[in-house]
């Protein structure tokens, strides 16, 4: 099983729309500022955020999400496997 970096799945805790960030904290401690400018679908209303699953953020007006492997880099990098 690979299970991200430094051998532990990463899992979202908090997430909130601060300004033109989106700021992610992980239960590891991690805290991560993005800006909103990255993902481009979160322009205008985006309404409440919900965190599913610890790995992914839903966006109540929106029709796409962000997944934790999105957030912390290249995806071949810090990808992990659940129950394998």
């Amino acid at each position: 099983m690979r299970s991200g970096i430094i051998g532990i799945n990463p899992k979202i805790t908090n997430a909130k729309i601060i300004g033109t960030k989106l700021f992610v904290k992980f239960l590891d401690g991690r805290e991560l500022y993005v800006p909103k400018k990255t993902f481009s679908f979160l322009k205008g209303k985006i309404g409440k955020l919900f965190i599913s699953d610890s790995n992914t953020l839903i966006f109540e007006n929106k029709n796409e999400v962000i997944h934790v492997s999105e957030l912390l880099g290249r995806y071949e990098d810090y990808r992990y496997d659940i129950g394998q």
